[in-house]
């Protein structure tokens, strides 16, 4: 998720786990152990492209990693804040629930996270939430800005931390709920429309949990749909992209060429540029959330050959300024007619 959503939620982790005890340090400590994962962007400095994106989510994110910062930290507090009524253990414990909840909730995300490292270098990703998703942050950002202003011990400012939690929580699980109906959904398609499926994906769409991609891999090209809880139907129309597999050849040999196709989990496409090869990842699509041909993706390296040298390098693309780009997803957002 975002700074901001991971920020708000080690907030209001801190504030149930010591707020009571040291008030609103534990907001604003929780808040800044929440980000302390993503810290692992500072490290992109010293990688390639290719291996800044496989880092990233990595050893930061990991379970292993909770478990050893957080006695860490925990001493480190102590010792700052010894009249406190924290003690070793209540710190230790803090830290360990705010800087954990940041991995568990990536998962939900589609990007992949190393949880179970160093066991595994697998990404675990449940791909039911939206990166940036308001109705899951709002209720926490306000829940905490208005804690700030009650008695740390009042029973008011508990019940509504928790209760914005609670919020969050089951709307996580209602993302759940909404992926496996879509995925019902994409799977009736697949039958009534013949498609050989090699393996499919659904995801949802920028800042909202109504709209879902559909992602089908048939030999060598990618079927692309939506499907928006309001549709009136459940018949998905697909948007035919090629992959064109024939264009990595020639790198299959190499090293970061591999790791790159293992990040993509094989959804993506090839094309050829003035300059090189580009692979676009699927999985997180245009910069506009629509598979618009017109529009960069959020993920695309140029495979650079020539007889100097040999490189992979991410093409660094902008968000569209203007609310045109995000014109088609916001009208699909409102459903389909059966007439369409």
């Amino acid at each position: 998720m975002d700074s901001v959503t991971q920020a708000a939620l080690g907030a209001v982790v801190g504030e149930l786990c010591l707020g009571k005890k040291i008030g609103n340090k534990a907001i604003v400590y929780g808040a800044i152990a929440g980000t302390i994962p993503d810290l692992d962007v500072f490290l992109d400095h010293f990688y390639n492209d290719v291996e800044a994106v496989i880092m990233h989510r990595s050893f930061s994110h990991s379970l292993v990693f909770a478990v050893f910062m957080a006695p860490f930290l925990g001493y480190l507090l102590q010792r700052i804040y010894h009249r406190e009524d924290a003690d070793f253990k209540d710190w230790s414990w803090f830290f360990f629930w705010t800087i954990v909840t940041h991995p568990v909730l990536d998962i939900f995300t589609g990007y992949g996270t190393q949880f179970l490292w160093p066991f595994t270098t697998y990404g675990i990703e449940l791909n039911t939430i939206s990166i940036v998703d308001p109705v899951f942050t709002l209720p926490l950002l306000i829940g905490v800005i208005v804690a700030l202003f009650l008695r740390r011990t009042g029973k008011k400012r508990r019940w509504i931390i928790a209760g914005v939690l609670a919020f969050s929580t089951s709307y996580l699980l209602l993302t759940c709920v909404n992926k496996l109906y879509i995925q019902s959904v994409a799977k009736e398609n697949m039958v009534t429309q013949q498609i050989k499926v090699n393996k499919y994906m659904t995801s949802p769409t920028l800042l909202n949990n109504i709209l879902w991609s559909i992602v089908i891999h048939e030999e060598n090209h990618f079927l692309v749909g939506y499907y928006s809880l309001f549709d009136q139907d459940r018949k998905i129309d697909f948007k035919r992209i090629p992959q064109k597999p024939e264009l990595l050849e020639p790198y299959l040999k190499d090293e970061e060429v591999q790791q790159l196709k293992q990040f993509t989990k094989g959804f993506y496409t090839l094309q050829k540029s003035d300059k090189g090869i580009v692979l676009n990842d699927l999985r997180f699509g245009p910069v506009s959330g629509w598979f618009d041909p017109d529009q960069p993706y959020i993920f695309s390296f140029l495979i650079r050959d020539s007889k100097k040298e040999f490189n992979i390098e991410r093409i660094e693309v902008e968000a569209p300024r203007d609310m045109e780009a995000f014109e088609p997803l916001l009208e699909r957002l409102k459903g389909k007619k059966k007439s369409d």
